[in-house]
């Protein structure tokens, strides 16, 4: 795995410099046996199908695409990707949820990778790009971990209160909703990527804000992209480079995230993308 460390100096209590150093690297956590190179030629998901859409290929040429950018200014991109999940990785996730997995992360772990690091610094701009995504399996963990600490019950959620937020119900109904959030990407400071496995946004990727219930409307679960591997593709498109700011929030709209924001570089974005 890529190990990034972030060493940020202020100045008069302001950002002064931000340095991405490359650490050493140590192998990705293996949780899956090696399984051969062939593709599968569908998944079966309760009610959901994969076809034999070839997503390795396309997901493997937006990396080639984003390196072969980055080299022209320089800097190198770091990835390293697990072998894709089986079939049984999937049924075993949902078991353990008693939830079913959306047909587009499906393919996207099946097909192309069942996890992933990705990693790349600028000094010059101060901005760096990483990309870590986590195998189905923690992610899973990660949802089950949360609804014992960081979720609340029905009947505690109601006893709490969530006395600092605008609307308490809304806030109820949030915690209700965030019981069916899958992480799959952390944040450095405790925000997640995940995606919503609730009926009403089935499958889609959305932005899940660590301290929602420390103030604000009570909402959370901002929309990133109708799904994760279209999340994926629009990263792409701009090097998956973090925003000038480290705070996703600001690129954030009520339809996903603002690509053309100026909180993206233009020199990390890719062909068309380049001139706005």
């Amino acid at each position: 795995m890529v190990v990034v460390g972030i060493n940020i100096e202020r100045d008069n209590g302001a950002l002064d410099r931000c340095v991405i150093e490359f650490l050493k690297y140590r192998p990705m956590a293996t949780l899956w046996s090696p399984i051969d190179n062939r593709l599968p030629h569908s998944v079966t998901l309760g009610k959901s199908h994969v076809g034999a859409h070839n997503s390795k290929v396309t997901m493997q040429s937006m990396i080639e695409r984003v390196r072969a950018h980055l080299s022209t200014l320089g800097i190198t991109l770091q990835f390293e990707a697990n072998p894709p999940a089986t079939q049984a990785d999937v049924d075993e996730a949902q078991e353990r949820l008693q939830l079913s997995l959306p047909a587009s992360y499906v393919s996207f772990v099946t097909q192309f990778a069942n996890g992933f690091d990705l990693a790349w610094t600028s000094p010059k701009d101060k901005v760096f790009g990483t990309f870590t995504m986590e195998p189905i399996a923690s992610s899973v963990e990660g949802l089950l971990g949360m609804r014992d600490w960081r979720l609340y019950s029905e009947k505690a959620a109601r006893q709490y209160g969530f006395p600092y937020t605008d609307d308490p119900e809304l806030a109820m109904r949030t915690n209700a909703r965030m019981h069916h959030w899958l992480p799959l990407v952390r944040i450095a400071n405790g925000d997640f990527l995940s995606i919503d496995l609730n009926e009403d946004h089935f499958g889609q990727a959305i932005f899940d804000k660590h301290d929602w219930l420390d103030g604000g409307s009570g909402d959370n679960g901002s929309p990133l992209a109708d799904d994760w591997p279209t999340f994926f593709e629009a990263w792409s498109r701009v090097c998956f480079v973090h925003p000038k700011s480290y705070y996703w929030p600001n690129i954030l709209q009520d339809t996903g995230v603002e690509w053309s924001s100026p909180e993206f570089l233009n020199r990390f974005r890719l062909g068309k993308d380049s001139i706005r």
